[in-house]
Order: C-alpha cells, then structure tokens, then sequence
C-alpha cells in the first residue's frame, strides 16, 4: 500500500459494529467518498477515519489517510497544549458528523438513511483502547466502527474522551516564614544591663470575630440557665418562657371530640373490611394491559397468523399486527446486538428471519400481521431493540396508526401498544436481552 501505516490493533475482545449484515469497517471506501461530496462536511471530515486493512481475521492494519504528512503520534504521547488543540479539532469534526447522521437517517430515501446508520456506527469506539492519533495535525481515529464484546457496551466512549479537561488549579501561594528577631548587642564587660523586649502585635478583624463569639456563647449559656426547668438561685427575674397550660375553650373542647368522633368511625370502618370476603382473583395483565386468554384458546396475535405461518415454529416471536382503513403499510424491524437489521429488504440476519410481512405492494390486508422468529438455540446474547415503521403514507396512513406488537419468548409474552406516524426512520417501541 502507498499509504503509511499508523499502527496494527488486535479485534480480541471487540465486537464490529455494522448496518444489514455488513461491517462498517468494510464500509469504509464508500463511506469516504460520500464525507467527501457532501456538501455540509468535507474532505477533512473524511480524513478523521483512519482506512482499516484486515489483517487476517483478528488483527486491523490501521493507514493514515490520502494527503496528510508527518509523523503519527499518540494523543496521549502529545505536550499537553497540543493534547488539547488535537481533542478540540476531533470533537469538532466528530459532532459534525454526528448532526449530520441524524439528519441522514430521518431521510424519506432509503440510501441516505443508511448512509446515516453507516456514520453512526462508524463513530463508535470502545473503551480501554487506543482511539486518537495526531498525524501532521489532523486527528485520526483508530479502532472505529468497534464496540467491546459486552453484553451492555458503553456507546460514549468518543464523547467522553473527547471531553476538554478542566484547567489545572494553581496552588495558593504560601505565606513567608516570620522574620527572625534582631539579634542583641554584646553586652558590655563589667556592666548589668536590665532590657525589656517589648513586642507589640496590631489589632485586627479576627480578634473582633472571636470576641463577638465569645459574647454569643455567654448570651446562649445565660439564656440556657434562665429557662424552663432550670434557674440559678437567684431566680428567673423577668425572663421566664415556660410554657403554659392552655385554658381549655367551648371551641377548643368541640374539636377534640369531634376529632374522637372521626377516629372512632375510622376504626369501625377498618373492621367492617376486616370481615368482608376476599375478592376474586384476576389474571395478571401483561405490559400491555391486556390479560391473556384462557389456556389453550388462542389470542389476536395467533389468530392473525393462522394460515399464514404454522403455529408451533419458533422459540422466539416479534409479532406485529394494526387495522386501519386504506391499508398503511407498517414494517416490523429488529436491530441485532451485533448491529445487524431484520426487516422487509433484509429479511434474515443474527439467527432470526421475518417470515410474514403484510401490505407491501400490491399486497394489501385488512387485518395485516408481521411476524420475526428464532429457532430454538438460534439467537445469541445481547439486546435487540424493536421498531415499527409507517413506510407507506397512503391512506390512514398519512397520519399515526395504532398497532400492537406482541414479543414472546418461550411462554411468556408482553403486548405493547402504540400509534407511529410516517416519519421515515421508525420508532423504538420495546426491547428484550438473552443471556
């Protein structure tokens, strides 16, 4: 390769972040080039991604970007003012390419939107792990499009890296040492002198202080001993704040009896529940509200894929159903611990597979269902994120849909509900995690 390489990193302990089955890594080319004509970033936007070379199936060979000179260094290895003007220019470019993302995957056309997953992803780190270069002054970023093979991977890394320090505080100044006293004259021989050394010490605000309190200390103790329950034998004199007994009046006398009236009937009231049967017991509801059917009998969910699908196929089931006039289309859409997507145009990917989808095209249904399973075994650890997406704005469709959405893993089961509007990009409606 022409390029230098910056530095080799092992993929031990990472997980490759990706869009559809693909790794972001391997993205990197198109990727590039799109940084590049956009209009809103640039080719300095581009440069902050170092180009990934796989080296067999651990190892990354990480080369500094087309243009740029000059030696490779470590942020850390940096003087610290160069540290910092390097930290700024990354965060810099980094949340411009976030805010882009954003606006890419709120797009109604489906290669801007993975365009914008593809940079989100590519701004991905993990912790604990070298992630910034300075190469001629441009920041370079190595192991990008990475996560740590965690259950629950933190996913600020970059942020919180890239966070200013706080500036350094400068230590108070510290007092100089008191000046030795002078030295005496020798006395003269045969001589008794008396001298008196008189040292004078100038008054100040602290000794008001400390005699301000020594008079609030008196005035508490003076106070303490004059009060109730307590007194020098020379008595109280005119300070005396015992409390009286107040002199019980008509109005005072009616409102504890009627206070005993209340609590009376209070207790009365408690033991009449006492005796009362114990109701029935319900069925608990489900996340949703809804309670399950009796056992054996088959619930909204299974009665929309009967015939479609059978019944008994999978451990796993994300299942999606909606009625509405003008056949929206809605798409049921799960995103992968490993960041991969299960959905209409992509219908298999981490083990699991969508195989009903409903009112795509010319297909249109008036109870329409959707449906993703997973064999038994068949789906890894880690949390899937679930989301419903209004695709097509044709008729009821062009304003939110309710829906229903059931997720069941083995024999437990939660049902959400929701109303999602044609917005483009879906909305996250529920997630679960396997261990």
């Amino acid at each position: 390769m022409s390029r230098d390489s910056i530095v080799e990193t092992s993929l031990v302990g990472l997980r490759p972040v990706g869009i559809d089955g693909r790794r972001t890594l391997d993205a990197w080319d198109q990727m590039v080039a799109f940084i590049e004509a956009d209009p809103e970033l640039g080719p300095e936007h581009a440069r902050l991604f170092a180009e990934p070379v796989a080296e067999g199936s651990d190892a990354v060979e990480w080369y500094r970007p087309a243009g740029l000179e000059g030696e490779a260094v470590p942020l850390e290895d940096l003087e610290e003012d160069r540290q910092d003007q390097t930290r700024l220019r990354a965060r810099s470019l980094s949340e411009a390419l976030r805010a882009r993302a954003d606006v890419l995957r709120a797009s109604p056309k489906e290669e801007l939107r993975r365009m914008g997953e593809t940079l989100n992803s590519a701004l991905l780190l993990p912790a604990e792990r070298p992630i910034l270069y300075d190469v001629g002054g441009q920041p370079v970023l190595i192991n990008w499009g990475t996560l740590n093979d965690l259950p629950d991977p933190p996913l600020a890394v970059l942020q919180d890296y890239l966070r200013a320090k706080p500036p350094p505080v400068e230590p108070a100044p510290l007092k100089p040492p008191p000046l030795p006293p002078p030295a005496t004259a020798a006395e003269p021989a045969g001589q008794l002198l008396a001298s008196t050394l008189v040292i004078t010490e100038r008054w100040s605000w602290w000794n008001l202080l400390w005699l301000l309190f020594a008079l609030l200390i008196a005035l508490l103790l003076f106070l303490f001993f004059f009060g109730c329950g307590l007194g020098l034998p020379l008595g109280r004199g005119l300070i005396d704040y015992c409390p009286r007994t107040l002199l019980a009046t008509p109005a005072l006398a009616d409102e504890r009896a009627r206070g005993n009236a209340l609590q009376a009937e209070m207790e009365r009231l408690q033991a009449t529940l006492r005796d009362l049967p114990p109701c029935s017991a319900r069925a608990h509801a489900d996340a949703a509200g809804d309670a399950p059917p009796p056992p054996g009998e088959p619930d909204s969910f299974d009665r929309a894929l009967e015939g479609v699908r059978p019944r008994d196929r999978g451990e796993i089931l994300v299942t999606l159903i909606w009625e509405a006039a003008g056949y929206p289309d809605l798409d049921l859409k799960v995103v992968c611990p490993d960041g991969s997507v299960i959905t209409y145009n992509h219908r298999s990917s981490c083990g699991g597979l969508l195989d009903v989808d409903a009112n795509g095209g010319d297909d249109r249904r008036d109870s329409p269902v959707e449906n993703i399973y997973w064999e038994a075994g068949r789906a890894g650890p880690g949390k899937y994120r679930v989301f419903v997406d209004n695709y097509k704005g044709r008729g009821a469709g062009v304003s939110p849909v309710p829906f229903r959405l059931r997720v069941k893993i083995g024999d437990e089961a939660k049902v959400y509900e929701g109303r999602v509007a044609p917005s483009g990009a879906g909305d996250y409606v529920a997630s679960f995690t396997l261990e």
